[in-house]
């Protein structure tokens, strides 16, 4: 169609002159691709651009990503949160090394059967790296699309997905697929962005429907988000001659196989009173050196769709009792050699 056909030329012109300099950009690699799309899930380019650079130094090929280990894998992943990701990453790499001998598979349909690949995960390796004709559709292009054309149904429901799709392959630019993609991905994130687009300075606001209905930034509709979840963690810093004790966390739940202080979950808040009669501490009890102290009361720790409220109690004990082997006994301020996530890391400095 002739309107598409003049769309496609003005994203591939201004994606020319306004695309940002990144490390996986204008690479065909499809192993580095991938890195840099599961660390891009639910961050942001300015922090995701060092994590990628570390994991390329230290796991250059998926040989060296499939080999090591995953506490290995956790730490360097330390900060960057949704912990699933990286255990993901590193199975799917053993898988590629035992099924594939280490060559990244180049079929769709073989990409999309790894460990925490999705749809567009797949489209984007599928495109960026071997060119196949995918269209992509990740938030930024939810945003311009539903711009363009006006598409008034929301986003986020079965019947909205099918709409964008069928536009994004309508609009797709089959020769081109890679440039294509990455284009309306980059207009997304610099021109039409979430809040205060730049219509002015954009190159398709001649044939942008939302533009020309003056609703632009009611777009794209969305239903709301799913109701947040509050738990409340009571943290026990025990503490020991200059040591501390760490936890593994190994149930099925937010940090899994990250590292933290020993912890008890409440449905509510509980006082000093109540966290003394804890088992959980009642083994520490006869050793302690001075009173339990509060370190930190209900902090708030905001994860997408859980609020967890926070609290850091601390105790000095004259020696650690005989203690399980599932207890880590680490130098205090060593905390961090362990894989912890970024809460651990604000409470290891309070």
């Amino acid at each position: 169609m002739i309107v598409e056909e003049q769309i496609r030329g003005l994203l591939a012109s201004w994606y020319s002159i306004h695309q940002r300099v990144l490390p996986w950009r204008g690479i065909k690699d499809p192993y580095r691709i991938w890195l840099s799309e599961v660390i891009l899930q639910q961050t942001r380019v300015i922090q995701g651009y060092d994590y990628y650079l570390h994991f390329v130094e230290h796991f250059p090929t998926i040989k060296d990503l499939a080999l090591s280990t995953e506490e290995e894998v956790l730490h360097l992943w330390k900060g960057l949160g949704y912990y699933t990701r990286a255990r993901n990453l590193h199975k799917a790499a053993r898988r590629i090394l035992d099924l594939y001998g280490g060559v990244f598979p180049h079929q769709y349909e073989e990409i999309l059967s790894l460990e925490g690949v999705g749809k567009y995960t797949a489209v984007a390796i599928a495109s960026f790296a071997f060119n196949l004709p995918y269209a992509t559709i990740d938030g930024n292009v939810q945003r311009v699309l539903s711009r363009l054309y006006c598409i008034m149904e929301p986003v986020n429901t079965p019947s909205g997905e099918e709409i964008l799709q069928t536009q994004a392959e309508l609009l797709l630019d089959r020769k081109h697929p890679a440039i294509h993609n990455q284009a309306v991905m980059e207009l997304g994130a610099l021109v039409c962005t979430p809040k205060t687009p730049h219509c002015t300075e954009c190159p398709l606001k001649e044939h942008c429907l939302s533009y020309a209905n003056g609703n632009v930034e009611l777009l794209p509709i969305k239903q709301k988000k799913i109701v947040m979840k509050e738990r409340f963690f009571s943290y026990l810093r025990i503490v020991c001659k200059g040591e501390t004790l760490l936890l593994q966390r190994t149930k099925r739940d937010i940090w899994k196989n990250l590292y933290e202080y020993p912890m008890v979950e409440t449905s509510q808040p509980v006082p000093i009173d109540t966290l003394m009669k804890n088992e959980l501490l009642q083994e520490f009890l006869p050793f302690k050196h001075s009173p339990l102290k509060e370190i930190t009361k209900d902090f708030i720790h905001q994860l997408t769709h859980q609020k967890l409220h926070i609290s850091l109690f601390e105790l000095s004990v004259k020696e650690f009792p005989p203690l399980s082997t599932i207890y880590k006994v680490v130098e205090r301020g060593e905390e961090s050699s362990f894989p912890i996530s970024r809460l651990m890391e604000i409470l290891m400095g309070k």
